[in-house]
């Protein structure tokens, strides 16, 4: 189970999130008995998956738009080796989709970005489904960065569950 908490802040202005933990465990690994190396339900600490959501959603706007085509937002998050979970500064940037999905996917991780016009600025939003095929996991919203007008189109890629 991942943890689910709101919106990145910079579009709800709501305060900091409380009661946010800083490890989650995942309860149904029976998806993961495919894998091997796992043994039993892992316990996975959440400051590692704040800055990894931030470096797959800034590596997949260069990827997708270019270097130097925006000004990224996640620099601290991604850089800073005393990243701190606890000051919350990531919940700006960092959230989850209002909506749990009803329906998993059918592949294995799905992640898209596009232009998001907000109060008078163009941000690039990143959304991340990891384990997209697993019920209940959530829909990351990762504010990347901000650029200088709407013409980015939005892009998508998905990973396909292993097939046998």
């Amino acid at each position: 189970m991942f943890e689910h908490f709101e919106r990145p802040r910079i579009f709800t202005g709501n305060p900091p999130p409380e009661g946010v933990k800083a490890s989650v465990r995942i309860w149904n690994t029976d998806p993961l008995k495919k894998y091997p190396a796992v043994d039993g339900p892992p316990w996975v600490g959440f400051e590692p998956v704040v800055r990894t959501l931030s470096k797959i959603a800034h590596s997949y706007a260069v990827a997708e738009y270019g270097l130097g085509t925006f000004s990224p937002l996640l620099k601290q998050t991604i850089l800073n080796d005393k990243f701190d979970f606890e000051d919350k500064l990531w919940s700006m940037f960092i959230g989850c989709e209002k909506d749990i999905q009803k329906y998993p996917s059918l592949n294995l991780h799905e992640i898209s970005i596009g232009p998001v016009e907000f109060q008078n600025r163009f941000l690039l939003l990143c959304k991340v489904w990891l384990f997209a095929s697993v019920p209940s996991t959530p829909i990351y919203e990762v504010v990347v960065g901000e650029h200088w007008h709407n013409r980015f189109t939005p892009r998508k890629v998905v990973i396909p569950q292993l097939s046998g």
